[in-house]
C-alpha cells in the first residue's frame, strides 16, 4: 500500500471510527437515561386515566 493510499484510508476511516464511538456512547447514555423519563411521563398519563 502506498503512503498516499494509507493516508487517504486514515483520513476516511478515522473520523468514521470516532463518529461510531461517539454514537455508541450516546446510545448507551440514552438507554440508561430513558427508562426513568418514560416512567415519569407514564405516571401522569395513568393518573389522568384513573381520574
Amino acid at each position: 500500500m502506498s503512503p498516499l493510499t494509507g493516508a487517504f484510508l486514515t483520513l476516511l476511516f478515522g473520523p468514521m471510527a470516532v463518529a461510531l464511538v461517539l454514537a455508541g456512547c450516546v446510545i448507551l447514555l440514552e438507554k440508561r437515561e430513558k427508562p426513568p423519563r418514560y416512567v415519569e411521563q407514564g405516571r401522569p398519563a395513568l393518573r389522568l386515566v384513573h381520574n
